[in-house]
């Protein structure tokens, strides 16, 4: 039953916001990675038709090296803050590049209004609003404490504002990438994945309370116990984590919390702390996985850890310092009848209306 009482009655993930050190070098990575073919790259500066302002409505002046594309399915924003003091410099300067905010809603200001009143009881206001002339509002939503990341919500001024459509694009920039037999392929954003420190079940609640996330799952994941054949970086691993996954409509989100043992995931805890750690692509076989693993090898990516959950097969494909630290997450079947025993609300979170 879907809960129509949650500020953000959430559909369908719009896009994923990552800050970087080096957007030329990143949007390659992203592009080699995704097999994304195209970029829109702008020069932001404030008071060129663009304004930030804090939470408390100061102005900022900055200025933004700001790049949008993505494949059918998942889309991106990478920027790489210039100057000025903006959360985007923050998030870089104390983490590192990396997966910023979730993009979850095209909203009217009427919308918005009561969408941030409702918030506000909850004590989550906008922490930057940037606006774009008369096109198109940013307003990114204080959430770390209640989502374990930021949530960025557009609100257009006119039609088609949310696409930038009428901003000036300082340079289209196109790749020519091998075709999928070489790549991932990349069919949806099955789930984005929030890693936790200690809080699973609290950041489960705020997804819950603020999203309307209401169908979930819970999975116990430790070694030789409830998964087999673990390995990290190459090696048998002896470890544990814990998550939720839960789904309303087309956006799942995946809520991690490790136990103990040598994992990608309290790497990430050590070096950058809470927040997106993967994102879910692609369910193939097995052996489609390996054929990328081998093309993308010389790049540095490897399957830095996998395991299998009775006749499911998962693993991560990331290489440190590409695609902004992001991991990916493939699952493959490993028996025939690798969808029995899960049962049907299982797989309607795991792999989304259409199953």
């Amino acid at each position: 039953m879907l809960n129509n009482n949650a500020p953000l009655q959430i559909h369908q993930l719009q896009g994923l916001g990552v800050v970087v050190e080096d957007i030329r070098r990143s949007m390659a990575e992203f592009s080699r990675f995704f097999g994304i073919e195209e970029w829109q790259l702008r020069r932001l500066v404030t008071g060129r038709e663009f304004s930030i302002t804090t939470a408390a409505g100061a102005p900022i002046e900055a200025t933004l090296l700001w790049a949008t594309g993505g494949t059918r399915n998942l889309k991106f924003t990478l920027i790489q803050p210039v100057s000025g003091n903006t959360i985007f410099r923050a998030f870089l300067d104390k983490r590192g590049s990396g997966v910023q905010d979730i993009t979850t809603h095209v909203l009217s200001a009427a919308e918005y209004d009561v969408a941030i009143g409702k918030l506000a009881r909850d004590g989550i206001k906008p922490l930057q609003t940037m606006r774009f002339g008369d096109a198109l509002d940013l307003h990114y939503l204080d959430t770390v404490t209640q989502l374990g990341t930021l949530v960025n919500v557009l609100v257009p001024r006119r039609p088609s504002g949310e696409t930038l459509q009428g901003i000036l694009v300082d340079e289209v920039v196109r790749f020519n990438w091998p075709p999928v037999a070489e790549r991932l392929d990349i069919q949806k954003p099955f789930h984005v994945c929030v890693l936790t420190q200690n809080r699973r079940l609290s950041v489960q609640e705020g997804f819950r309370r603020i999203f309307g996330i209401e169908s979930w799952f819970e999975f116990d994941n430790e070694s030789g116990v409830t998964s087999s054949g673990g390995t990290y970086m190459g090696k048998p691993a002896n470890s544990r984590f814990r998550l939720a996954c839960g789904r309303r409509e087309n956006f799942s989100v995946e809520v991690v919390e490790m136990m103990f043992g040598d994992n990608v995931y309290q790497d990430m805890l050590d070096s950058k702390g809470e927040g997106i750690h993967h994102v879910m692509t692609t369910i193939c076989d097995p052996s489609h996985v390996k054929s990328v693993q081998k093309a993308l090898e010389p790049f540095g990516y490897t399957i830095v850890q996998d395991g299998a959950a009775g006749p499911i097969y998962y693993g991560y494909l990331a290489a440190q310092g590409r695609i902004a630290d992001l991991a990916v997450e493939v699952l493959c079947p490993l028996a025939d009848n690798w969808m029995e025993g899960f049962g049907e609300e299982f797989w309607a979170i795991l792999k989304g209306p259409d199953y």
